[in-house]
């Protein structure tokens, strides 16, 4: 897994042998590596998040705790009591999202490490979350569910949030590329080729804002292709 902040300033990784690395992308310098703790049971992580000003990296585990550190110092500075399958921090680092494998999602204060609010999305799992800040006061929250796929996307201005789309994708869908700036996200399903009347991956671009396809690729079979 690997991650960089919001400012391109830091990028963050954890290798299998669970250390996480940290470099600072202007000078090309590893700048901080950082131990993260392990049991024999449950040895790998889920995700790790870096704040967007580079202050701290957190790493979820999807059993029993998850971490934060401060990237400067390298000091563990809040041990999460819950698991989190995902986890992402949002509002300029005021606040650390994660999801769990209980269908929710948590919302931490990044300076009394406390939590100041909790969603619960149904019967699915939360799979991948993603944030994207538009402007100085509006900023999206992306949420990924289960099988079929679910997208839940919430609206975040003047911490407040509350949900702007919800949609599940119903056909056989192989993975989910990036979310873009623009408001449009990317993901391989496999369907009938009306061309060929043969199964096949289609990779779909699509616009949340118009609910609508914005374009789509067949991808021949011969390409071993992965996002």
């Amino acid at each position: 897994h690997f991650v960089l902040s919001l400012n391109g300033a830091r990028l963050a990784a954890i290798d299998d042998d669970n250390f996480v690395h940290i470099w600072d992308t202007n000078r090309s310098d590893l700048i901080q590596t950082i131990s993260v703790p392990v049991s024999e049971d449950f040895p790998m992580y889920r995700d790790i998040a870096i704040s967007q000003d580079g202050q701290f990296v957190a790493v979820a585990r999807d059993i029993e705790t998850s971490f934060v550190w401060d990237i400067t110092s390298g000091e563990l500075v809040f041990i999460m009591p819950e698991s989190a399958s995902s986890i992402v921090f949002i509002s300029d680092g005021k606040y650390l999202v994660t999801g769990s494998n209980t269908n929710e999602l948590s919302f931490w204060d990044t300076e009394e490490w406390v939590k100041v609010n909790q969603l619960s999305l149904g019967k699915e799992n939360v799979g991948e979350i993603y944030f994207l800040k538009e402007d100085v006061t509006r900023e999206w929250l992306w949420v990924l569910q289960g099988s079929p796929k679910r997208l839940i996307v919430f609206q975040i201005e003047d911490d407040q949030i509350s949900p702007f789309y919800d949609r599940v994708i119903e056909s056989r869908v192989g993975f989910f590329a990036d979310i873009s700036q623009t408001g449009s996200y990317a993901f391989m399903e496999f369907d009938t080729n009306p061309s060929k009347d043969e199964m096949c991956s289609i990779l779909r671009i699509w616009d949340i804002k118009t609910n609508s396809e914005m374009k789509s690729y067949v991808i021949d079979p011969s390409v071993n292709l992965s996002i």
